[in-house]
């Protein structure tokens, strides 16, 4: 989470290592106490004997734990209970995956288009009615799968290493682009839902519905109508995703700094 090298009078702060909430209140309580570690007198820090001792850390969270670091240069160093799940998640946070369909005109443009057919096709109204909610749920999580494995696999967004040390870093990466996609497809979709929805009660005339389907509407139909668009703008997202060059992608579902690790790495290779 931290690591401070006295001898250099710097200190250094890993933002996704505290995970994803609250933030503001864990890393404020560390560089409080770093600062204080960096600004106090040398002499405090060294035994009877002249050997310089460990500085303390009296972080307010018993979550935080000062440990030997294996580089004798860095003087503190900070860790934290589950600290892979924590710093999955601070990446996942850090990636800010809400904004993802927002960054991706393409698929944006092809989602909100296929919704609007969907919203308007009477023959779309008639088969929605005869399906279950249990294939519309199938839907859902069908859309959402294609719309991640598409991302993934059409704009190289996958990492590989044959070195067994790098091995784990590239899981956890791997792990963290998944959930960011995921969680991001997720937002999308319960966004495109609200929008359906909305112009679905604003376009749709009840007597128009029930006469194309035969029976009363309910709010049930209005729903599953917009449940359905929103599976099929998914879909169709998936498909226009494909026309946004590898950047755009990356700037969608990746932090700068991400972005910056994954182009060194790449110049490396």
């Amino acid at each position: 989470m931290a690591d401070l090298l006295r001898t250099e009078r710097v200190a250094l702060v890993s933002l996704p290592a505290f995970g994803a909430l609250p933030l503001r209140k864990h890393v404020g309580a560390v560089a409080a106490e770093l600062t204080q570690e960096l600004t106090e007198p040398p002499e405090r820090h060294r035994g009877k004997e002249g050997e310089r001792q460990e500085p303390g850390f009296a972080t307010k969270s018993r979550r935080f734990h000062r440990v030997h670091s294996p580089n004798p240069d860095v003087t503190v160093r900070i860790t934290a209970s589950y600290a892979s799940l924590r710093l999955l998640l601070g990446l996942v946070r850090a990636n800010q995956p809400w904004r993802l369909l927002a960054g991706l005109k393409g698929a944006l443009a092809a989602a909100l288009a296929t919704s609007a057919y969907v919203l308007i096709s009477p023959s779309a109204w008639q088969f929605v009615d005869q399906v279950s909610g249990i294939k519309l749920a199938l839907m859902t999580v069908f859309a959402t799968a294609i719309m991640v494995t598409w991302l993934i696999t059409a704009h190289n967004l996958w990492e590989r290493s044959t070195d067994p040390v790098e091995r784990s870093r590239v899981r956890l990466f791997n792990a963290s682009t998944l959930i960011t996609l995921l969680f991001g497809v997720g937002c999308s979709y319960i966004l495109l839902f609200a929008v359906s929805l909305l112009a679905e009660v604003f376009l749709i005339d009840p007597g128009f519905l029930e006469k194309t389907l035969g029976r009363p509407v309910t709010l049930d139909v209005y729903l599953e109508i917009a449940w359905f668009a929103s599976s099929v703008s998914v879909l169709a997202g998936a498909v226009g995703s494909n026309f946004e060059d590898e950047s755009t992608v990356h700037r969608a579902a990746y932090s700068r700094r991400e972005r910056e690790r994954r182009q060194a790495r790449r110049n490396s290779g």
